[in-house]
């Protein structure tokens, strides 16, 4: 199909696609992208507070044994989205500000769970 072939529409799926690459390093946010679950966490109502994205192998137990690992850092979660596919999940977790860099470390280091966990975005 000859559709995408004109110079404006590459434009636009260049425009697209930028907006997409930005919103998931600012947010974490996945909508639209192929091969990979589609995620999408509004900031909380109120206050400050970091986000914290986990990808995880998704087997029954993964959530809890993060939620378990935040828990024991005594860390408030002011939101939380999960989705999974076959073989990944994918976490957005708002927590109160000041904590994430220890969190990320502790998920890393002690979940079997965890493919890996980043600070995606501080509002």
């Amino acid at each position: 199909h000859i559709g995408g072939s004109t110079e404006e529409a590459q434009q636009a799926i260049g425009s697209e696609v930028s907006q997409s690459i930005i919103e998931f390093f600012k947010r974490g946010q996945t909508v639209g992208a192929v091969g990979f679950p589609p995620l999408l966490l509004p900031p909380p109502q109120r206050g400050r507070f970091e986000r914290i994205a986990n990808v995880h192998r998704n087997r029954p137990g993964a959530l809890g044994e993060i939620n378990s690992l935040i828990a024991k850092m005594k860390v408030n979660i002011v939101g939380q989205a999960l989705v999974t596919d076959s073989d990944i999940g994918y976490t957005l977790i708002d927590i109160e500000e000041g904590n994430s860099q220890n969190l990320v470390q502790e998920i890393n280091a002690k979940s079997e769970s965890t493919i890996k966990t980043w600070i995606t975005g501080i509002t």
